[in-house]
């Protein structure tokens, strides 16, 4: 058995579909990804991001009410104002990560090979970091500039911050990293395991 190719797509969640194509002979393993249409392709629903894009945007609006409420808008002004800022940039974040799963849904191949996946990995991966300043910046300023205001939050609340900004998000992270390198590694030991016996 000769080993072609081993692409691994990653669409939207850490799901990972593997499509081996051995060259001997007629058998296939698994589909070629290029003849499935994306909507075939193995993987989960790609609005979330957008559905919390939104969610975050409503908040830098109207603060912390229900959809149907009125808006708090004294909060575009007051001391709450460096929250709606942060809360803004956390929307252009997953709006940029919605992007990055669309695009990766859209072109499932791009920049895979035997030593890489898809391109999108390493850049949502990438991306994905700017949340540890967001949220790193929410805690602090949640422990320090609401301290004996009317809006002091919980320390439970900053503390989910820190566990977000340094736990969670570097972990998403390097896993989307990882998959993009770990291609070119299962690759490399499936080409082993698929050498044939030799004959008596």
């Amino acid at each position: 058995l000769q080993l072609v190719a081993v692409p691994l797509q990653h669409r939207c969640t850490t799901q990972v579909s593997s499509h081996v194509l051995p060259a001997s002979g007629s058998q296939q393993l698994f589909p070629p990804v290029e003849d499935q249409q994306p909507s075939e392709l193995p993987g989960s629903y790609c609005g979330q991001p957008d559905a919390s894009a939104a969610d975050d945007f409503h908040f830098v609006a109207c603060g912390r009410v229900w959809y149907w409420m009125p808006c708090d808008t004294e909060g575009l002004h007051d001391v709450r104002e460096p929250f709606r800022i942060l809360m803004m940039l956390n929307a252009f974040r997953l709006i940029g990560n919605a992007v990055s799963l669309s695009l990766q849904y859209w072109y499932p191949m791009a920049g895979v090979s035997l030593v890489t996946g898809n391109q999108q990995l390493w850049w949502r991966g990438a991306w994905r970091t700017s949340g540890t300043a967001i949220h790193a910046s929410m805690g602090m300023l949640k422990a320090t500039w609401l301290i004996g205001t009317q809006f002091e939050r919980p320390v439970i609340e900053v503390v989910v911050h820190f566990i977000r900004a340094f736990l969670l998000i570097p972990a998403e992270s390097r896993s989307l990293i990882r998959q993009y390198y770990e291609p070119g590694h299962r690759a490399g030991r499936m080409r082993l395991s698929l050498q044939p016996w030799p004959s008596k």
